[in-house]
């Protein structure tokens, strides 16, 4: 399955303010989250109902170290696992309510 980290100006902004975790954050992803939907599924929610290019859309946390903690969110779409939003923002309410905002998101 590819992996793509989705280039807009809401990861290009994230990744701007956060240049010290920038490589090490785009690697954690393309290492490990394979292994979180397979191995750790536990681990990962759906964000409300909404939905991304008409397909739901999922997180799941990631530290990379005790300084630096922040959610993803992606889309499944065929064999192509889609990361659109990170944020620092690691209460899922909050979480949730950052990602109904975002252009292209619809639903509830």
């Amino acid at each position: 399955m590819q992996i793509v980290i989705e280039e807009n100006s809401y990861i290009e902004r994230f990744l701007s303010k956060h240049p010290r975790y920038s490589q090490e954050l785009k690697q954690e992803i393309n290492d490990k989250i394979l292994i979180m939907i397979n191995d750790k599924p536990y681990k990962i929610k759906t964000v409300g109902r909404l939905k991304y290019r008409g397909q739901p859309i999922f997180e799941y946390k990631i530290a990379l170290d005790k300084n630096f903690v922040c959610r993803i969110a992606y889309i499944k779409e065929e064999n192509q696992i889609t990361v659109f939003y990170i944020s620092t923002n690691i209460i899922k309410i909050n979480f949730t309510k950052e990602v109904h905002n975002l252009r292209g998101v619809s639903g509830k």
